[in-house]
């Protein structure tokens, strides 16, 4: 597949990621805590998948991507590695509230977790910008040694 397949699907989940971001502020305010917690996952989860694209990567499991973003951008420092333990948490929270039985999720834990996705996100978003002009730089190199 091409690099710029793998460049729109990025800006594609980029974008989604962001969508599941105001899903989970727009729980939040309807009182939803759950669900808004469960957005928030989707919104990590997907900015996860948006810069795996960018390097060829994909799993369709969640541990998977989980997996693959670890080696990929936390063991190589690329994102940062605080980000691990947030990733596993709202994870683990995720299935809690969505499998679980009489899981009742806070307020004030519903608006930390909502935090620490917009913050995930925000880097990812960073991190994406930085690798796209990064694969724009090498192919414009490539195109010029051509010439």
């Amino acid at each position: 597949m091409s690099e710029n397949y793998h460049k729109d699907v990025s800006r594609y989940r980029i974008q989604r990621a962001m969508e599941f971001l105001s899903n989970a502020r727009q729980n939040f305010q309807l009182g939803n805590y759950k669900l808004s917690v469960s957005q928030a996952y989707y919104c990590i989860l997907t900015s996860m998948r948006a810069l795996l694209a960018l390097k060829h990567f994909d799993s369709k499991r969640h541990e998977g991507v989980i997996t693959l973003f670890h080696q990929h951008f936390i063991m190589t420092n690329i994102f940062p590695k605080h980000y691990n333990r947030t990733i596993k948490e709202i994870k683990n929270i995720r299935e809690e509230a969505d499998y679980g039985d009489f899981i009742e999720i806070t307020k004030q834990f519903a608006e930390q977790e909502i935090a620490n996705a917009e913050r995930f996100f925000i880097t990812a978003e960073k991190v994406f910008t930085q690798l796209i002009s990064m694969i724009n730089n090498k192919n414009s190199n490539k195109i010029n040694r051509n010439k």
